[in-house]
């Protein structure tokens, strides 16, 4: 266990824009995975880790519904501290307005994060290098996030001296040109670079205190990734190196030689990691976990109402009060409550929220259906997405495509049938 050496940040103050009509009704935060709030993976990680506090950072406009989660629901070890900031904040404004509250080195976690790695490794890793930042970098694979905000393939560009692991360069593609440039001060300074483009930045990352002083020093840095990070990395060899504070209220003294910035990756091997930023990854990040099931509260117990000759697989987690019909097959799918399935369904790699209707003879596959949905009899989704409260007319048939106002909705009730095809699939 980690003594309370370092404080924690949880930054959960994302719009979650690129996530679609699940964020209309959601914070992102908050957004079920595996019928828990997202939020909940990166507390447990830090209780796992043995942290005793935490300090959660979210916009104002959302701040009550999350208080309301933490306050009323959230049952963990931690002591939650939540600190809000306008909604236009960077993650380095975020970090701005609480440096009062950090008096040590401290970990700050992206709040769309899902993993199953411990933070062990890279405390210890900060630890013995006393390092400016430590990054944890991770080996890309098929569940992670590389997609950037124009849904384009993105990849970062990563520099380490290949056997110290220290940190040179973290460049996103999006940021790069036409070409990529080492400068010749570097390659002479140190001996063996190797650059990478196969590890994700997991958007975990440890910072010693010193940071805070020069965030507010330089207030214009809105973001850790795109620049209070590069701003350190580069830092490491400048004749203009950042400077580090001896206390809060007295001068500030330049950084030993040794230490002008130095920065460390941290790469982990073994475990999965997701960013929740993208309806793809959205899925993933549940279908992950549905692997293992100890990792899920409740695991994949269920009391659900099974009709005959129904089944539901080994690896999927189902809600309370749910009811199926007869010759239906639910494999590798979550299932929120109170949902009603009829007979003949088939559903596959799928999510399922709260309060959904599933009539006869439907088929899902890779398909997200949001709370308070319900699909009329004969529909099949393919690599879709049912927004909130919406129903879909019978025999819809969607494959990779966005239906808008169906012109023949058969509900009788005035609701409009949409369906939303997520990106990346």
């Amino acid at each position: 266990m980690i003594k309370q050496e370092f404080q924690a940040v949880v930054l959960a103050g994302g719009s979650g824009h690129r996530l679609g009509p699940l964020t209309e009704t959601f914070p992102k935060c908050l957004l079920p995975i595996v019928n828990v709030p997202l939020i909940h993976y990166q507390l447990v990680l830090l209780e796992n880790a043995g942290f005793t506090e935490v300090i959660v950072i979210v916009s104002e406009e959302q701040s009550a519904q999350i208080n309301a989660y933490l306050t009323d629901m959230y049952n963990g070890k931690l002591r939650v501290r939540v600190s809000k900031v306008p909604k236009s904040s960077g993650t380095a404004d975020a970090l701005r307005s609480i440096q009062d509250q950090l008096i040590g080195d401290f970990v700050v976690i992206s709040g769309d994060v899902v993993t199953d790695i411990s933070l062990v490794h890279a405390l210890n890793t900060h630890r013995i290098n006393d390092p400016a930042i430590t990054v944890l970098l991770k080996p890309q694979t098929t569940e992670s996030d590389t997609s950037s905000k124009e849904g384009k393939a993105s990849i970062d560009f990563v520099a380490v001296e290949k056997n110290t692991n220290r940190l040179l360069m973290l460049l996103p593609s999006a940021d790069l040109e036409e070409h990529l440039i080492i400068q010749r001060s570097l390659l002479r300074r140190i001996n063996s670079i190797q650059i990478r483009t196969d590890l994700v930045d997991g958007h975990i990352y440890v910072f010693s205190r010193w940071v805070c002083d020069y965030l507010l020093e330089n207030k214009s840095i809105s973001s850790i990734k795109f620049q209070l990070i590069p701003q350190i990395i580069n830092s490491q060899f400048s004749s203009h190196e950042p400077k580090k504070s001896l206390t809060h209220d007295l001068d500030t003294i330049c950084l030993p030689a040794q230490e002008k910035g130095y920065c460390c990756a941290c790469i982990i091997q073994d475990g999965f990691l997701v960013r929740v930023n993208t309806m793809s990854t959205y899925l993933n990040a549940n279908l992950n976990l549905l692997k293992d099931t100890s990792q899920v509260s409740d695991g994949n117990q269920h009391s659900a109402t099974i009709g005959l000759k129904s089944h539901i697989s080994a690896e999927c987690v189902i809600g309370a009060n749910v009811k199926l019909g007869e010759r239906t097959t639910i494999k590798r799918s979550v299932m929120g409550n109170n949902c009603t399935i009829g007979d003949n369904v088939k559903i596959t790699n799928s999510i399922i929220m709260d309060h959904v209707t599933i009539d006869d003879n439907c088929t899902l596959i890779n398909a997200i259906v949001c709370s308070n949905s319900h699909l009329k009899s004969k529909c099949t989704l393919k690599n879709s997405q049912v927004p909130f409260g919406m129903v879909v007319s019978a025999n819809t048939r969607s494959t990779s495509e966005t239906i808008t106002q169906s012109g023949n909705n058969n509900s009788g009730d005035g609701n409009k049938s949409l369906l939303v095809s997520f990106d990346g699939n």
